[in-house]
């Protein structure tokens, strides 16, 4: 758009490719298809814990909003997870194509977010 992003209050930047979209309509999370996948992997995070330790992908036996939902075919799940009062969450998915879990994508300083609790 000609404004260098670094100035930019709102810079075009491209999806990377290979890392699903994802929009939300009421409890239903929906990603785009990526071409070559045959599964996906959705990870739902809690975003307090993310801003205090970074983990895109966390622990859901250590902590109550997170969890992973592996090994999907279809690019849509219904999730009916309410968050607490004054608590958020936040979803990222990855594609598959049966040997490669795909990438987190980027954080906003342009590094790969790690899986650190990847679906296995």
């Amino acid at each position: 758009d000609g404004i260098g992003d670094v100035c930019d209050p709102f810079p075009i930047t491209p999806f990377p490719t290979g890392v699903p979209v994802i929009t939300m309509t009421g409890s239903s999370v929906t990603w785009t298809q990526v071409p070559g996948a045959s599964q996906y992997h959705l990870y739902r995070g809690d975003l307090a814990t993310l801003m205090r330790g970074g983990a895109y992908t966390q622990d859901p036996v250590t902590i109550a909003g997170a969890r992973r939902f592996c090994w999907l075919s279809a690019t849509q799940v219904d999730d009916d997870y309410s968050p607490a009062a004054g608590e958020a969450i936040f979803y990222l998915a990855t594609s598959d194509d049966g040997l490669t879990e795909g990438s987190l994508g980027m954080n906003s300083r342009g590094e790969e977010r790690p899986n650190q609790n990847p679906c296995r």
